[in-house]
């Protein structure tokens, strides 16, 4: 091989490794710049919570006081998961000491104080009482379903009668009228 040719194979190969290394920065440089968005949203509602959680004395005033990771991911506009990777573990430790901080800041929950429930015997009674009432209920609609049942029967049976007085009174007609009455679509004078 000729010289000349080897030193052009050389910078061929060389001007394609230049152009991936310029790609490669280019994709670190997008990289970088869409991690640090994904952490200023991050930041941008962890900064929201805290004023809500101070202006409200200590309580997080949504999601029925309860702030965790899924709550500071939705108010993000996130997905918890997307925390878990190693490159987001010191800004997962971070977020999770800024629930843990804001979570102390809560009050002390008095202990409230509950009526006693019904005794064993009150829940028997009530047991016993429900019971008769459903057996009444039950016997009501019984008696209305036999009833219901026996009033469908002679019903059939009128019908029936009636079918019956119909079919006898259709063969008196046929008896009656018979050679006098001419069918429809038969011709005069012939059948």
């Amino acid at each position: 091989m000729k010289p000349k040719a080897a030193a052009s194979k050389k910078t061929a190969a060389a001007a394609p490794s230049q152009a991936n290394e310029r790609k490669r920065a280019g994709a670190q440089a997008a990289g970088a710049l869409r991690t640090e968005a994904f952490y200023a949203k991050w930041r941008a509602a962890m900064t929201a919570i805290e004023q809500e959680v101070i202006g409200n004395r200590g309580v997080y005033p949504q999601n029925d006081g309860e702030l965790d990771l899924t709550e500071l991911a939705r108010r993000a506009g996130a997905v918890m998961n997307s925390l878990y990777p190693a490159r987001h573990a010191d800004f997962k430790m971070d977020v999770d000491k800024f629930i843990d901080r804001m979570n102390s800041m809560a009050p002390a929950k008095d202990p409230v104080e509950k009526e006693p429930g019904p005794t064993w015997e009150e829940l028997y009674k009530m047991t016993v009482t429900n019971y008769q009432a459903d057996a009444l209920a039950w016997r009501s609609d019984r008696a209305r379903r036999e009833a219901a049942e026996t009033r469908a029967e002679e019903l059939e049976a009128t019908v029936a009668r009636h079918l019956a007085t119909i079919d006898a009174l259709t063969q008196q007609l046929i008896e009656l009228t018979q050679g006098r009455v001419v069918p429809i679509g038969a011709k005069r004078g012939g059948v």
